[in-house]
């Protein structure tokens, strides 16, 4: 399970994929920072207090199955969402991301001599496409640290983190590299200026980009 905090601009602001597991009446000893509690446990345990608007009060211990069940005893069991399999969505780099760069950015971002170097051309690499595998640069190529990618925050699954949503956003969030150039990007200005027959991407474009990382950046192959 990953639960989401979201921005107004709906960027996952972190990323929880923590379990607890408990026997029964086993007493839950581990005291989450206020945050998680906030942002990971609040929404369905509630505050401590009771009052909703506390839910940054004291951490106190409190019994794992025996506790939640005595919630749903009490307020009744959690409605089902409803959501049917066929229903969840998937992002998918072939599929959903890169119809996008071939509208918006191949324009420029194309071949060797490219922009900053950066092709986002549809060309079958050996493992996935030329495009997948320009955007998952390392920062320092020599590094070999991968979990440190240039333009996106694929490991930590933040878009937040990514410089490549900045860029199309134009404005700086909380991506290491300082925002630079051209933003949002392309611009309209810099599409007058080289006669371009492209348009700037629209808020649905920039939130497919932005979900596309905050799901974790996949490359299905269009499957």
């Amino acid at each position: 399970m990953v639960i989401q905090s979201l921005n107004a601009d709906k960027m996952a602001l972190r990323q929880s994929a923590r379990l607890y597991f408990f026997a029964p009446n086993e007493l839950f000893t581990i005291s989450p920072s206020k945050s998680e509690t906030f942002q990971t446990c609040g929404a369905c345990m509630g505050a401590m207090s009771g009052d909703p608007k506390k839910l940054f009060g004291p951490i106190n211990k409190f019994t794992g199955q025996t506790k939640v069940k005595a919630i749903a005893n009490a307020n009744g069991n959690p409605k089902e969402y409803g959501i049917k399999p066929e229903q969840r969505i998937a992002m998918d780099f072939v599929k959903d991301i890169q119809p996008i760069l071939n509208k918006n950015c191949v324009a420029c971002h194309n071949g060797n001599n490219a922009p900053t170097g950066l092709s986002f051309g549809d060309k079958k690499t050996y493992y996935y496409n030329e495009a997948y595998e320009n955007l998952m640069q390392l920062q320092n190529p020599q590094s070999g640290w991968y979990s440190h990618k240039k333009y996106i925050e694929e490991r930590g699954a933040l878009a937040i983190k990514s410089y490549l949503i900045e860029k199309v956003y134009g404005k700086e969030l909380k991506a290491p590299r300082k925002l630079s150039g051209d933003t949002p990007h392309p611009s309209m200005e810099l599409i007058k200026k080289y006669n371009l027959n492209i348009t700037p991407l629209n808020q649905k474009e920039k939130l497919t980009l932005v979900r596309w990382v905050d799901m974790g950046a996949a490359f299905m192959g269009g499957e």
